[in-house]
C-alpha cells in the first residue's frame, strides 16, 4: 500500500526504494501475487518519470513472472501497460500487438472489465491522422470499445466510446458520417450530464460546436458557445478541455 501511494503521489524514488526493499526480502522466492505486482510497480515508478526503457525492462519482468505464476491481474495490467509504453515511445504496431494480448487474455479468462478500455486505448493510436485507412481503423475500435463497454456497463466509457466515435465520424468529411457523428455526441452529453462529468460534458459541447460550424449552423453554435461557458464555471480553471473549447471560440 505504501508503493501504491508513493506512485500515486508521483514520488518514484521511494516507491522504488520500496520496492527494491520488498524484492531482496523475496530474495529468490517468486510468491503470487508479490513478485509480480511488485515489478510492475517498479516500473510503473520509472513510467511516472519517463523513463521508458527502464519501465519495459520491469514490465516485462513482471509479466514474464505473472504468467509463471498465473497472476491474472498483473499479466492483464502488464499488457497494458506494455501497450502503453510502446504507445509512448511511438512504436504503434506494437504497442496495438501488446493492446490486443491483453483483449485476447482478458477473454480467454473472463475478466469482466477492461476489455472496452484497451480497445478504447488502440482507438487513440490514430486519432493525430488525417489518412482516410486510419481513421476507419480508429472507427472500427471505438466501436468495439462501445459495444464492450455496454456489456460491462461502465457509463463512464460508454460516454468515452460515444465522444471517440463523434471525433473520428466528423472527420471522414462525409454528410452521412457527419450526422452519425452528431447523434453520438449528443449522447456524449447527454450521459456525461447525468454523471455529472464536467470535462467530458465540455468536450461534448465543443465537438457540437465544431460540427454545427462545419454544417453552417450559426443558432446551434451561438448555444452551444453559451452551454459552454456555462459549464467552464463548473470546473478547475486550467484543464485541457477547457483550452480546447477556447479555440473553437476563436475558430
Amino acid at each position: 500500500s505504501m508503493i501504491y501511494h508513493f506512485n500515486m503521489n508521483k514520488q518514484s524514488d521511494s516507491a522504488r526504494y520500496y520496492c527494491r526493499k520488498s524484492l531482496e526480502l523475496l530474495g529468490d522466492r517468486k510468491i503470487p501475487l508479490r513478485s509480480s505486482l511488485l515489478l510492475h510497480a517498479q516500473a510503473i515508478s520509472f513510467l511516472e518519470e519517463n523513463n521508458w526503457d527502464s519501465a519495459l525492462h520491469y514490465q516485462k519482468q513482471a509479466l514474464e513472472v505473472a504468467l509463471e505464476m498465473n497472476d491474472t491481474i498483473i499479466t492483464f495490467e502488464s499488457y497494458n501497460a506494455l501497450g502503453v509504453l510502446h504507445r509512448k515511445i511511438g512504436d504503434i504496431d506494437k504497442a496495438i500487438q501488446y493492446y490486443e494480448k491483453g483483449i485476447e487474455f482478458a477473454r480467454e479468462k473472463e475478466l469482466e472489465r477492461g476489455v472496452s478500455s484497451l480497445y478504447a486505448n488502440i482507438a487513440v493510436l490514430f486519432t493525430n491522422t488525417h489518412e482516410a485507412d486510419r481513421i476507419q481503423e480508429g472507427i472500427r475500435y471505438t466501436r468495439k470499445a462501445l459495444e464492450v463497454a455496454k456489456e460491462e456497463k461502465n457509463d463512464f466509457l460508454i460516454a468515452n466510446a460515444y465522444s471517440f466515435l463523434s471525433r473520428f465520424l466528423s472527420q471522414t468529411k462525409k454528410p452521412e458520417d457527419r450526422e452519425e457523428a452528431l447523434v453520438y455526441v449528443r449522447q456524449c452529453l447527454e450521459l456525461s450530464t447525468r454523471l455529472k462529468a464536467s470535462r467530458f460534458k465540455l468536450g461534448a459541447i465543443t465537438r457540437l460546436v465544431a460540427i454545427h460550424d462545419q454544417m453552417n449552423h450559426i443558432d446551434s453554435v451561438r448555444y452551444y458557445l453559451q452551454k459552454g461557458n456555462e459549464v467552464i464555471e463548473e470546473m478547475p480553471q486550467y484543464s485541457a478541455e477547457i483550452t480546447a473549447f477556447r479555440e473553437a471560440q476563436i475558430s
